[in-house]
């Protein structure tokens, strides 16, 4: 994050917030939240690239598990 532009950051935080809560990723919610808070409070924003940092983490390791998933579900497949 070069550019420290906490208020658009909160914004989009927010609009992931939803997302992340349908995927139902609970630790991944609880990051998003923290960053929206601290960019919305103003307040511990020395924190908000560790919480960015953890969130990219957790977003991969989601991915790699859907891929797995999907590879699963590609060899159930009867194939026409």
């Amino acid at each position: 994050m070069l550019k420290k532009d906490y208020n658009n950051l909160g914004k989009i935080t927010h609009k992931i917030l939803t997302s992340v809560a349908l995927v139902g990723i609970v630790e991944l919610k609880e990051i998003f939240s923290n960053i929206e808070e601290n960019c919305n409070s103003q307040k511990e924003l020395e924190k908000i690239p560790f919480l960015y940092s953890q969130a990219t983490h957790l977003c991969k390791e989601a991915i790699k598990e859907l891929e797995k998933e999907r590879e699963k579900y590609k060899l159930q497949l009867p194939v026409s």
